[in-house]
Order: C-alpha cells, then sequence, then structure tokens
C-alpha cells in the first residue's frame, strides 16, 4: 500500500521529492500523483489523527479501490488462513493467486489492488485501537521470524541466522542485526536493546535516589529487572561503577 500519510507529511515538512521517493521507497511519478492530489484536495499536514491510512485512500483515489467485475476476487479467508503460518508473505500469495488465475482463464488483480483488497477484508475482521505516537519515544524489539541461512563462503558450511530487529514505532523506520548462533546472539542482542532503550545518563541519575529499592528503581525507567541487568552490565564493561543485583537472563528478550 502506497504510504499516502508519509508522502503528505514529509510534503508539509519540506522534504524533496528525491528524499520522499527515499524514504518511502516510491518512485517520482507516485511522489508527485499524490501531492498534486492533496493539493487539489488542500489536504495537507498535519491531518486529523482520526483519519485512517485506509480512510485517507479512500479520500484520495476512490475511483483506483474498483475492481472490475471481469476481475476474480481473492478468496480472503483462505488468505487469512494463511498469513498466519511462518514465512507466508502476500507476495508469495499474491503469486500463488497469479498462477491459478491463469490455470483457470480469469483475469487476476495486479499487486497493489490485490494489497489493497486484503487490507479491506482484514479491517472487517478484527479490532483495532489507534494510539498516538511521539517522534522518538519508543522502539519495539523482537525477533524477526524464520532463521536465516548464512553460507560461509571460504568453507561452504551453512550456518543459522537469527534476525533482531528494532523499529521506531512513529516513523516505522527499522534498524536490524543479524546474529551468528554460534556466537553470543541472546547476550549481544540482549546487550544492544539495553543501551538503545536506556540512556546512561537516565540511569545515572535515577541510581542516585538510595531510597529505591532495585525493583523500584527499574519501574521508574519504566524497564524490566532482566532489561536493567543488562544495561548495568554494558555500564560495568565500560569502567562505570555499578553493581548486579540479579543474574543476567539472556533469553527474556525471546519470551
Amino acid at each position: 500500500m502506497t504510504k499516502y500519510r508519509e508522502i503528505i507529511r514529509l510534503t508539509g515538512l519540506g522534504f524533496s521529492q528525491r528524499n520522499i521517493m527515499a524514504s518511502c521507497g516510491v518512485s517520482q511519478k507516485t511522489v508527485v500523483k499524490v501531492q498534486k492530489r492533496a493539493r487539489e484536495l488542500n489536504i495537507s499536514w498535519p491531518l486529523d489523527e482520526s483519519m485512517t491510512d485506509t480512510e485517507l485512500q479512500k479520500l484520495m483515489f476512490s475511483k483506483e479501490s474498483k475492481v472490475s467485475a471481469n476481475k476474480r476476487i481473492p478468496d480472503y479467508a483462505y488468505i487469512r488462513k494463511e498469513l498466519l503460518r511462518n514465512g507466508v508473505s502476500k507476495k508469495l500469495l499474491w503469486t500463488e493467486y497469479m498462477e491459478d488465475c491463469r490455470a483457470n482463464g480469469d483475469e487476476p488483480l495486479m499487486y497493489s489492488q490485490f494489497c489493497y483488497h486484503i487490507q479491506q477484508d482484514e479491517q472487517k475482521h478484527r479490532a483495532t485501537m489507534h494510539i498516538n505516537r511521539k517522534p522518538g519515544e519508543q522502539v519495539e524489539v523482537d525477533w524477526a521470524g524464520d532463521p536465516a541461512t548464512i553460507i560461509d563462503p571460504d568453507t561452504g558450511e551453512i550456518i543459522k541466522g537469527y534476525i533482531f530487529v528494532g523499529v521506531m514505532t512513529y516513523s516505522q523506520y527499522a534498524y536490524d542485526v543479524l546474529y551468528n548462533m554460534m556466537d553470543s546472539t541472546e547476550y549481544e542482542a540482549n546487550l544492544f536493546a539495553a543501551d538503545l532503550l536506556l540512556e546512561d545518563d537516565d540511569v545515572a541519575e535515577m541510581s542516585k535516589n538510595e531510597d529505591l529499592n532495585y525493583f523500584s528503581f527499574c519501574s521508574s525507567l519504566d524497564a524490566s529487572p532482566e532489561l536493567m541487568s543488562f544495561k548495568l552490565y554494558s555500564l560495568m564493561k565500560r569502567g562505570q561503577a555499578y553493581h548486579m543485583p540479579m543474574e543476567i537472563q539472556s533469553n527474556f528478550l525471546a519470551k
């Protein structure tokens, strides 16, 4: 789905078309088209917070969402079920759908329309709640999907790798690292998460409060005791004077 909201936001902030193309992963034609349509409808940033991405798309390009009566509609129930499986993507399902259409002589939807109508179906089957986000306030972290396969170019050895992902909740910008399970993977990932989510200065300032026990100390910084243990361990490795009140549990982030 085209990132209409993000294109409008970056346009309102004065970004060039080239920068918008790079940020949103779209062509210049798409950027020009969205900017022109936004001007015609007098839409500018900031948008109404209650307007969803689907509503914005309908407002801007409602005609494009209509499907020709000759085109075959996807099997939404099958798609919902398949998308719950690891490794299954909309691109993969669209390829399968295209092959089935060709085999039966049906006219298929193009990928953008296929995704759009799947999204419309998803809106009917799930309850959602809009959460306002602030820039730079939150990062969500997790392990991503199935293990990746790494082939050693020298030995040909096949090694499993695990992808650790951090995403800024407002901008949706992502940072990912591929970890080799032959190394101390979980320790490295958890240390990375602790340093990403907890500022050194915040920990130092809060540690001056002698009235707080360890768990109150963690709570005051909105951190779990396990994550804080990794942060203190990181600070100690860098020569700062802290003590470890509890043993590091390397698998807590994966739970």
